[in-house]
């Protein structure tokens, strides 16, 4: 355990997957070829909806 307080890191590891999953439409190690959405930069990224709020 790496957390203080009894907070299993696993949950957050999983949190974090299933949104990027979610915003990103990307699974970590489904395609060796494909760069992580968190490691590219866009101005408009096309699969967020933020200007619709």
């Amino acid at each position: 355990r790496a957390c203080p307080v009894d907070i299993p890191i696993l949950l957050f590891k999983k949190k974090f997957n299933k949104e990027i999953k979610e915003v990103f439409n990307y699974e970590a190690g489904l395609d060796p070829e494909a760069t992580p959405p968190l490691q590219t930069f866009k101005i408009d990224e096309p699969t967020i909806k933020e200007k619709e709020w």
